[in-house]
């Protein structure tokens, strides 16, 4: 289909996602989701910014969707939207409002997750979506190579945990090691340039005691 680099091929590929991608009111049947002037929004990702901080990528499945407008989680947990912005790249578009079908990131809904569903209905709605990350099959420890990076290190593997909801990480009481559990060598390796490379956070890896 060409390289993306030269944009070679790239028209002809949107054209066939378009073509053969469903629809939103195919989708929303799918789902179960509610029509009407509800407004139903699915988080499918949530990514750190240096300056936007915390992003939570959502589709509107229903209804109409305010920049300050009140949503709630199926708990009943309230979430203001603080932002509303089109991705591109790595740029942000600032957007007043988004309606059905539009996917967009919804700024700092901090006690929000991926993969929950929100609903401008008080008492929110029943999730549309249950995520079960597979099992973490490797670990390794980590620590970071001076002392006083160990706080910053910890609220930075929170954040990758976030974005990726197959890492785990837990902390060994026994050997006092901070031990970061996912899908292979790979997978870790790719957090740790992360926390080295985003972050600026060198560290150590080794396997946990």
């Amino acid at each position: 289909i060409g390289t993306a680099e030269k944009g070679n091929g790239v028209l002809r590929l949107l054209k066939t996602i378009r073509h053969d991608a469903p629809d939103i009111e195919a989708t929303r049947k799918r789902l179960g989701a509610p029509d009407g002037n509800q407004t139903v929004v699915q988080v499918m990702k949530t990514i750190h910014t240096a300056h936007g901080g915390k992003l939570s990528v959502s589709r509107v499945l229903s209804g109409q969707l305010a920049d300050a407008a009140e949503l709630y989680l199926s708990n009943g947990e309230s979430a203001k939207v603080s932002g509303i912005y089109k991705m591109l790249g790595k740029d942000q578009l600032k957007l007043a409002s988004a309606k059905t079908g539009d996917t967009v990131a919804l700024g700092k809904l901090d006690n929000v997750k991926t993969g929950q569903t929100l609903s401008s209905v008080k008492g929110g709605s029943k999730p549309l979506v249950t995520l079960e990350p597979p099992q973490p099959v490797f670990a390794f420890a980590l620590r970071p190579k001076e002392r006083k990076d160990e706080v910053k290190m910890s609220a930075a593997i929170q954040r990758l945990a976030e974005e990726d909801p197959s890492l785990s990480l837990r902390h060994n009481q026994d050997s006092a090691e901070t031990v970061l559990s996912g899908h292979g060598e790979m997978h870790l390796r790719v957090v740790r340039e992360r926390l080295e490379g985003k972050n600026q956070i060198p560290v150590e890896g080794h396997a946990p005691a």
